[in-house]
């Protein structure tokens, strides 16, 4: 029998938990026994102490994440077409107190490998020359839940959440003025635990985040996560409530964060049709494939969004690499880009319309006057 076969799985899985914990992965190598490396596998980091209370709530058989589960499952949306959060992989990923760790939400050390250290500290570098709202300072790092930080002599403690964080909040705001749209309300697709609702509304007091997600893992994890933060203008929309919720509000941008390129097709247009629905002019999405945005389906073939886009009238007006210094995305060893596509109005032929000239300004937002209060969800939470 294989060494690695000795334990059951349930025991065996157990044991790597609690590693991971550490940072550390347990694999075989051959002819060499027991090594550990934290650069390949889901770890967080424990040396910050859950708040009172966080282990016992946050359970995999917490009644409100069964009742959320029970309702996603019931709700047979389009949005719930996964091909990559699926159970197994979630079982395999998260650990629910430890939710910020590297695992499927944000990877913090598996992107980067044994560099990553030193690589944070040339990203931090990087955002202090164009950090003119002081983001770095303002919004800060306290390494809950198990996210990795990283702390250089001189400098604020930051992580991969606030640093990518405040990266996409100012691509925002040079082509949207974001942080002067205090009445905007925003709707995150994808939002997971809510890493970008947190500092979007800390970075822009007055703005309305309202997050959005087809797992219902990560809406558990999202309502408590805005709840411990004490987020007031961030909102959790279950999945079966999204479209009521949506009719509430004047939606002025919505964001997509490394998800639809890790779901369907048929995921894909239940969003896109949700946004045309509710007549949403903008959209923001990092994808994971540099610029090119491609679905993932359950036979891991991948199909373009792009047309997608085009046949419900949304046109790429932006498109940058999310490092502006051009030497940034070799030394991270990262090419994501930032992408926005607005609905503009349709030629007289019905035709799309073309993308405006490149560094032209955006639409003017709607009247705010038309954005209606945030409504109180129908569920509680246990």
């Amino acid at each position: 029998m294989r060494p690695h076969r000795l334990l059951p799985g349930p025991l065996r899985r157990r044991v790597r938990r609690l590693l991971a914990r550490s940072g550390y992965e347990v694999k075989r190598v051959r002819g060499a026994g027991v090594v550990v490396d934290q650069y390949r596998r889901p770890s967080f980091d424990v040396s910050t102490e859950l708040p009172e209370g966080a282990g016992d709530y946050l359970r995999p058989d917490n009644p409100r994440l069964a009742e959320l589960r029970k309702r996603y499952a019931a709700a047979d949306s389009p949005m719930s077409a996964h091909s990559v959060w699926t159970g197994d992989y979630l079982r395999d990923e998260l650990d629910l107190p430890w939710f910020r760790g590297d695992n499927s939400y944000v990877y913090q050390f598996r992107n980067l490998g044994s560099d990553a250290r030193m690589k944070y500290y040339v990203y931090l570098r990087d955002l202090a020359t164009r950090d003119p709202a002081d983001l770095l300072q303002r919004l800060g790092e306290d390494g809950r839940f198990g996210c990795w930080t990283f702390h250089y002599e001189g400098w604020p403690r930051v992580s991969r959440d606030l640093l990518d964080s405040i990266n996409e909040l100012y691509f925002l705001d040079r082509r949207l003025q974001l942080l002067s749209h205090r009445d905007w309300t925003v709707l995150d697709i994808g939002a997971g635990y809510g890493r970008l609702a947190h500092r979007a509304t800390s970075a822009v007091p007055g703005i309305v985040w309202l997050c959005a997600d087809a797992v219902p893992e990560s809406s558990f994890l999202c309502e408590y996560y805005l709840r411990h933060r004490g987020v007031t203008g961030a909102h959790m929309l279950p999945l079966d409530e999204i479209d009521a919720r949506l009719s509430e509000h004047r939606i002025d941008l919505a964001v997509n964060v490394h998800s639809f390129s890790e779901t369907t097709e048929q995921s894909v247009r239940g969003w896109l049709d949700l946004l045309v629905k509710h007549h949403v002019p903008r959209l923001f999405v990092v994808p994971n494939d540099g610029d090119r945005l491609l679905t993932r389906e359950p036979d891991r073939t991948r199909r373009p969004i792009d047309p997608l886009l085009a046949e419900r009238g949304y046109t790429r007006t932006a498109c940058e690499p999310i490092f502006l210094d051009r030497s940034m995305p070799r030394i991270m060893g990262m090419d994501d880009h930032f992408l926005l596509y607005e609905r503009l109005p349709r030629e007289p032929d019905g035709s799309a319309p073309s993308a405006p000239p490149a560094g032209s300004a955006p639409p003017a937002p709607p009247d705010p006057s038309r954005r209606a209060p945030p409504a109180a969800s129908s569920s509680t939470s246990s």
